[in-house]
């Protein structure tokens, strides 16, 4: 009920704990190489032009630690190789892939703007790219790893924390940029799933924090029926549901870029549960 983590023993000992410490050790030099890349005047100028043309200051790049990938095959690979790290332990992260050929590696996430995925003990879990430019998919995650469960994680619950415990209420949305801009419209209570649909182990997540819930998806179809299966999961939650839908062609980061926080409230008020 109030928010308290009992952490398993089962997550504490072993061989698994071990690699789950060391896959974190990595992500966390990973991490650190993305936002160091972005701050650099020539790796970073795309991705720094890109992000203030979504309208995102340096103090929200910061605080959500944005970074870049930049086009290069092995960047990350001779960069983490220098530090220690083996081609093995960057495989088991899930931030290198094994080559068709089998001879080597090369980096999953290259071309894209970065966000790090942190989970509530502000352990570096996992990460999420988007693409610079044209190119797909869009939106890529890291695989489950034994540190990172998709279906379990909610991207800027560890920043929100606070806001969701003091207001009792969560925003949800779909996607990074989505759940960035909210927080830097003074909307701090909010968080986004990673490129799943809602499951039951989020929304036992958010049941340990919040008493209501605001969905917040695309007012397209896919968005809509994306909200529609996840009421389902609310039934016997003890959580109070709401659908905010926006105006046609809107997007969560948009709306609240153009209309601000307060216009985002009105909506939320008027929502039907």
């Amino acid at each position: 009920k109030v928010g308290i983590e009992i952490q398993e023993t089962i997550a504490s000992s072993g061989p698994q704990a071990a690699q789950a410490g060391r896959i974190e050790q990595l992500n966390r030099a990973a991490a650190a190489w993305f936002q160091q890349n972005l701050q650099d005047e020539r790796a970073g100028a795309d991705a720094r032009e890109y992000l203030e043309s979504r309208g995102i200051q340096q103090s929200t790049i910061d605080r959500f630690g944005i970074g870049v990938a930049p086009a290069e095959w092995d960047g990350l690979i001779t960069s983490l190789s220098r530090q220690g790290f083996t081609p093995s332990d960057l495989a088991a992260a899930g931030l290198i892939i094994a080559r068709d050929n089998g001879s080597g590696f090369y980096d999953r996430f290259r071309a894209r703007v970065m966000f790090t995925i942190t989970d509530l003990r502000k352990r570096v879990v996992g990460f999420g790219g988007r693409v610079l430019g044209e190119g797909t998919p869009k939106y890529l995650n890291s695989p489950d790893t034994p540190l990172f469960k998709k279906g379990h994680t909610l991207f800027a619950l560890d920043i929100a924390r606070e806001a969701v415990t003091r207001t009792k209420t969560v925003i949800v949305v779909e996607g990074y940029f989505d759940a960035i801009a909210l927080h830097q419209a003074g909307l701090t209570h909010t968080v986004a799933t990673l490129g799943t649909a809602l499951t039951p182990d989020h929304i036992q997540v958010l049941r340990r924090f919040a008493s209501k819930v605001v969905l917040l998806f695309d007012p397209d179809a896919a968005g809509v029926r994306a909200a529609l299966r996840g009421l389902d999961l609310f039934v016997n939650s003890g959580l109070g549901v709401k659908v905010v839908t926006l105006p046609e062609g809107e997007d969560p980061d948009t709306y609240v870029r153009k209309e601000g926080a307060e216009s985002f409230t009105r909506l939320e008020e008027q929502s039907p549960s």
